[in-house]
């Protein structure tokens, strides 16, 4: 087993984690027959091929071959390490391990090189933290943050700080601290520059930001300058710690009051969070410092199924608004636009008018679709028929995209009402584009498509036997044992298979036959690739022996065809003694053969 913990441990968390539910918290799942599906996460496609089985508590993608259990999906989504992966799974279900040795476990005082920089990071915020309240060169911020409108305690809670101007005080203070250059770079806190062989500090004269991941761990800093020099924002570069197209900002403080009812707003910065929740508006989360990704979204789509966006009120922020809708349209997210006074931000809004007022703005919220016909109306008007159909032609790319029928017919009704094009003439445009989208999209996934690894092709009847192996394990592994050996494979990953069914043992083990082989060859993606696109789906088990008898005597005559043929070639550099011999083979082995076609 690769890894380092124990196989109690395994078997503790894969009873506690359903496949199901760990990966829907990851990406909607839609039931389909026994098991459920998906759109992959770890490729672009249109049309589901990941496919979960309950049963077998495993996932597989026919699209590029990615397959496995909680363990291996943890690990691929998350960029984690087994030992990692282990332990994010056990943190999720509540299970202390038993276990923590070897070569890729934590070293030292109970900390892996992971857990060495989150408290790295945790120890910049609070030097930064001290830095602004503590210290007589945070006056200035100080004062800055209270003209912001921020009380003291929304300070503290979201552990606000100061970087100085000069960049030896914070790295003394980390180097008091206990951390290195090195760790300090890791984490993106400084930045190398070879040429002069020396570093220097990423933020200076900036009010700090800790960006906190899903574990409350912080993972990077934002920062802001106090007057109008450029960049107005600076962030951390992506680390190992951090992933910035998959967090949101004030996130995991946000999950919870969602959870519970309060509405799921996106805002653009992190003054927006911080105004809202401090105004009791705790639903507020913002990307740093980047657009809205499709993990993002798909991560709010786990907590809520409507969405308000909050974006400033000039050009900029409408176009933010318009440019994600088709996004949070194919996740299934009902997508509400809050429109604010011009100028206004929900930071200064909320500061001039109150929480009640921006609650207001809330409950008058423009659904997406109106609120991009409005705004193509704006911009093209609606005097001429060629400005109408080009406000069709955006609009109808949008109803393409909506899979609910009864929804998409309401808007084709706003857009005869508002454009005057009839219901007919505007279904049969929206056919059209359906059309030419379908196949751009063919062309784009063909070439988008993983090239397929050259691979070994294993033989048909090889496989079939692995599969009724691995699916009847309890009915047919003891006689498999029995009549067959590893050389009658002539596939070496269906040998390396092989060599580990052969080592189960089912009285004493908890787990399934693919459980235990999934384990057994975790590190080796390919052959667990093939383990659960063979357990994917269930077989009947009426006539499961004949089946089995079958393939077992398919595959024993094309090894005899395959030895005989071998043997046969050898014929050609054989002296007249060894050809005896060889001859005396073939003969036995034929006799075998025609026994075989006998009984079949």
């Amino acid at each position: 087993m690769n890894g380092s913990f124990s196989k109690q441990d395994l078997d503790a968390i894969r009873d506690r984690i359903d496949v199901v539910e760990l990966i829907d918290s990851y990406v909607p799942l839609k039931k389909s027959g026994s098991n459920y599906k998906a759109c992959c996460p770890f490729h672009q496609e249109k049309t589901p091929s990941f496919m979960v089985n309950p049963q077998k508590q495993i996932y597989h993608c026919f699209g590029c071959q990615k397959g496995g259990d909680i363990f291996s999906f943890v690990m691929d989504y998350e960029n984690l390490t087994f030992p990692e992966a282990i332990q994010r799974l056990a943190d999720k279900c509540g299970y202390q391990l038993t276990q923590e040795s070897g070569p890729d476990a934590p070293r030292g005082p109970g900390k892996s090189q992971k857990d060495r920089l989150y408290t790295c990071m945790n120890q910049a915020a609070d030097i930064f933290s001290d830095m602004l309240l503590n210290q007589p060169l945070g006056k200035t911020a100080r004062e800055y943050l209270q003209r912001r409108g921020l009380s003291a305690q929304t300070i503290k809670s979201w552990r606000l700080g100061y970087a100085p101007a000069g960049s030896q005080q914070f790295v003394t203070a980390m180097r008091k601290a206990g951390f290195s250059e090195k760790e300090m770079i890791q984490t993106g806190l400084l930045i190398s520059i070879p040429e002069r062989k020396t570093t220097r500090t990423r933020f200076f004269n900036r009010i700090m930001f800790p960006i906190w991941d899903d574990q409350n761990h912080i993972v990077s800093f934002g920062g802001r300058v106090m007057d109008n020099s450029e960049p107005k924002y600076l962030n951390c570069s992506e680390t190992v710690l951090y992933n910035k197209s998959s967090i949101l900002y004030g996130f995991s403080a946000a999950r919870q009051t969602v959870r519970t009812g309060q509405p799921l707003i996106v805002v653009e910065g992190y003054f927006d969070v911080i105004q809202l929740h401090q105004a009791g508006i705790t639903g507020a989360v913002a990307p740093c410092g980047t657009a809205l990704t499709d993990n993002q979204i798909a991560k709010l789509k786990r907590y809520s199924d409507t969405v308000y966006l909050a974006f400033d009120s000039d050009a900029a922020g409408i176009n933010a608004s318009l440019r994600k809708m088709d996004s949070f349209l194919d996740h299934s997210i009902n997508t509400q636009i809050i429109t604010l006074p011009s100028g206004e931000d929900p930071d200064s809004f909320v500061r001039k008018h109150g929480a009640d007022a921006f609650n207001a703005l809330l409950t008058k919220s423009t659904p997406a679709f109106d609120f991009r016909l409005a705004s193509f109306t704006t911009r093209y008007g609606k005097d001429h028929e060629f400005n109408r159909m080009k406000i069709a032609s955006e609009m109808l790319a949008l109803v393409a995209r909506q899979k609910n029928s009864l929804l998409a017919d309401s808007w084709l009704q706003i857009l005869h009402s508002e454009l005057g094009f009839s219901p007919e003439v505007l279904l049969n445009e929206l056919r059209n584009h359906q059309n030419r989208t379908h196949r751009q999209t063919v062309r784009q996934e063909k070439q988008s498509a993983p090239e397929p690894a050259e691979t070994e092709i294993i033989p048909v009847w090889e496989k079939e036997i692995l599969r009724l192996i691995l699916i009847h394990h309890a009915d047919l592994l003891e006689k498999a044992k029995k009549i067959l050996i590893n050389n009658c494979f002539s596939s070496t990953i269906i040998r390396s298979i092989w060599d580990i069914i052969f080592s189960f043992n089912a009285a004493n083990s908890h787990k399934s036959l693919s459980e235990f082989v999934l384990d057994e060859l975790r590190g080796n993606k390919e052959t667990c690739s093939l383990i659960t696109e063979l357990v994917s789906f269930n077989i009947s088990e009426e006539n499961i022996e004949l089946i089995f008898n079958d393939a077992v005597k398919r595959l024993q005559k094309e090894h005899l065809e395959k030895t005989i043929q071998k043997l046969t070639a050898s014929l050609n550099k054989a002296s007249e003694e060894e050809k005896f011999f060889i001859l005396k083979q073939i003969n036995e082995l034929n006799k075998e053969r025609a026994n075989l076609n006998e009984r079949q």
